[in-house]
């Protein structure tokens, strides 16, 4: 087997997962919002999608290793915040 052919195929294959990746993970994330927006609404809907880079740093961590900086911690402050700023206020269930 020459190693242009074994390059050949590698490439090949990894167009092909690389096609399958970017199709799944578009139409899964198409279908997954509009059935989130139908479920709960745009506005609840939009605040848990600002939330999306919070729950990114320690993943990120925890996969990949890579390290979170004191500016994404800043960050991630503000974006918690912003959200539990418009979040709607829940009043609690009365005793009976």
């Amino acid at each position: 087997m020459k190693p242009q052919h074994g390059v050949r195929v590698d490439a090949l294959r990894q167009s092909r997962w690389s096609l399958l990746m970017a199709v799944v993970s578009t139409v899964l994330h198409a279908w997954l919002v509009s059935e989130c927006v139908r479920r709960i609404g745009a506005s609840p809907k939009s605040m848990i999608s600002a939330s999306g880079p919070v729950v990114d740093d320690p993943s990120r961590l925890a996969q990949l290793g890579e390290l979170v900086t004191a500016v994404q911690i800043l960050g991630a402050a503000i974006v918690l915040a912003g959200v539990l700023l418009v979040s709607p206020k829940v009043e609690p269930a009365a005793h009976r």
